[in-house]
């Protein structure tokens, strides 16, 4: 069987993250077949052991932790109501089911028939009651809060089923699903929360504090786990990972663009690459009166080339979208044309719009009685290396069409001061967006007011678009709302969207089987790895 080498919450803006420095050796890719042994023989090997890696946890109750490599760990040890499948949409997990009701407040699930605790007690409709109740009373910054905020109530119907009730119509309420279930009947009494009970493929064995946590496989789990037990080593940092995978203490570990180019290794290693959530993108402040013409923010669309912002950017490591949506999306709309580089289409959409060069060498028309040249200030954060190198290329292309462009780089709290002051024409930016495209607070009206509609965009067309999203009932009315958001914006072009940024699982070599990372799962099939070291 050969090794899969997979090509691949809510807001947080990454405006500031740092520049990457090319590797001065970068880590050997191995190949994804073990040859010399014969791929017949590479089967799962009893009695072996994977190791990963987490900060050092406060809790071990998923409802209260507050931290995300935590989460990621005990992910192996609770399952969801749903899951965020490979096309990041919602499907059922513990749910058999669930079906919205015709005017979409109310949500009614039933879990499948037979699950069990992992100390051998039945899951019941009582213990997602129990577990939506520990979410909301727990505190602010618990990784799951966002998920209940929305929700009203929740009512058991029978042992397996029961009605969600939610406070307002909303088309991401379904993705609010994915959080774990944990037991009643344990943590309902005076559990230890160092000790966990869940019913995923993986059993918490033992804690040591400050060292490690220790897993064995569910034997009862529908698909028994491969491996048979994975040790959580507790580390401070990234760092600390590098080095850990680097001298084979820990075998798999996540790396993002920046750390990827940071990472120096002499093994060679497997390299899973999968698509976040981190989008950048080339924005206009539209308090300047040039950017209320769409052909100059088309114009600006057919200068860039996407292609080589990803080859010489990136390195390869990013996917290519037209949208705030991601790509690898069951809501991304495939259909749309992307904005090719052209130069002379650009020139020609420019003049259309009755730019001419001036006496001072600049193309300039008269909007309202004013002279507007086309003189942009690119306002970019000088640790962000990516971005600085994007600003770069798009100067050097304005100037290959006759549009000036100056540079502002300038310290990241600068930056984030100049985008609210408006300070800028064009600014490179990006955020980490929630796997719902609620995009209201980047475009809608109201959102300027905010601060979080930082172009300063309006048109009544696109705030009717966002709020269809937002009330789609269901899955038809959220896919036909998305698409129609998403060709409105292929039109009217309110930022010009540049990529989705990749991430890497690393894993070392004599780790085989499904290894397929997803967006908020990394360790998303690991019951599915499995290990064969050769005699």
């Amino acid at each position: 069987m050969m090794k899969r080498i997979c090509a691949f919450v809510f807001l947080i803006i990454i405006l500031c993250s740092c520049s990457s420095p090319e590797p001065a050796a970068p880590p050997k890719e191995a190949d994804a077949t073990l040859e010399a042994a014969g791929e017949d023989l590479i089967q799962p090997q009893p009695g072996k052991s994977v190791s990963i890696s987490t900060r050092p946890p406060k809790t071990l109750n998923p409802l209260l932790n507050e931290d995300i490599t935590v989460d990621r760990a005990l992910r192996l040890i609770f399952d969801s109501l749903a899951r965020i499948d490979e096309f990041q949409k919602p499907a059922p997990s513990l749910a058999e089911w669930f079906v919205f009701s015709e005017d979409g407040l109310t949500l009614t699930l039933k879990l499948k028939d037979g699950l069990v605790w992992h100390d051998g007690e039945g899951i019941t409709a009582y213990d997602i009651e129990y577990s939506i109740n520990t979410i909301k009373a727990a505190g602010e910054n618990t990784i799951y809060k966002k998920n209940v905020t929305n929700i009203n109530s929740c009512t058991v119907t029978d042992y397996l089923t029961v009605d969600i009730v939610f406070n307002s119509v909303y088309g991401g309420n379904s993705y609010s699903l994915d959080f774990p279930i944990i037991p009643m009947h344990y943590y309902g009494g005076t559990p230890d929360n160092m000790h966990p009970i869940g019913s995923a493929a993986y059993k918490f064995d033992y804690f040591e504090k400050d060292k490690e946590i220790g897993l064995v496989s569910n034997t009862a789990y529908p698909e028994k786990p491969l491996i048979d037990q994975i040790i959580i080593s507790i580390t401070p940092n990234i760092d600390a990972d590098r080095t850990s995978f680097e001298h084979g203490i820990i075998d798999a570990m996540t790396s993002d663009l920046v750390d990827l180019g940071k990472f120096r290794s002499s093994k060679e290693i497997n390299i899973t690459h999968y698509n976040t959530m981190y989008y950048d993108f080339i924005g206009f402040n539209y308090k300047n009166p040039v950017f209320s013409d769409v052909n100059i923010r088309k114009a600006i669309a057919h200068i860039i080339s996407k292609e080589e912002i990803i080859e010489s950017v990136y390195l390869g490591r990013a996917t290519p979208t037209l949208m705030p949506v991601n790509p690898n999306s069951w809501l991304y709309d495939t259909d749309l044309a992307d904005f090719n580089f052209n130069a002379t289409l650009s020139q020609e959409l420019i003049q259309a719009s009755g730019y001419a060069l001036d006496g001072d060498g600049f193309l300039s028309k008269d909007i309202e009685g004013t002279k507007h040249s086309l003189n942009f200030r690119i306002l970019v954060n000088e640790e962000n290396g990516e971005r600085s190198k994007i600003a770069a290329l798009l100067q050097k292309n304005l100037e290959s069409v006759n549009v000036k462009g100056e540079i502002i780089e300038v310290p990241f709290e600068e930056y984030v001061q100049k985008i609210n002051n408006r300070e800028f024409d064009i600014l490179v930016g990006g955020y980490n967006l929630s796997i719902f495209p609620d995009l209201t607070f980047l475009f809608e009206t109201s959102s300027t007011a905010s601060g979080t509609n930082i172009f300063s965009y309006s048109n009544p067309e696109m705030d009717s678009r966002l709020a269809a999203v937002r009330g789609s009932r269901n899955d038809t009315e959220l896919k036909a709302n998305t698409k129609a958001l998403q060709q409105f914006m292929a039109q009217d072009i309110p930022c010009i969207s540049l990529v989705f940024r990749n991430a890497a699982l690393l894993t070392d070599t004599n780790i085989y089987g499904e290894i397929m990372p997803t967006v908020n799962n990394v360790f998303n099939n690991i019951h599915l790895w499995f290990v064969y070291e050769e005699e």
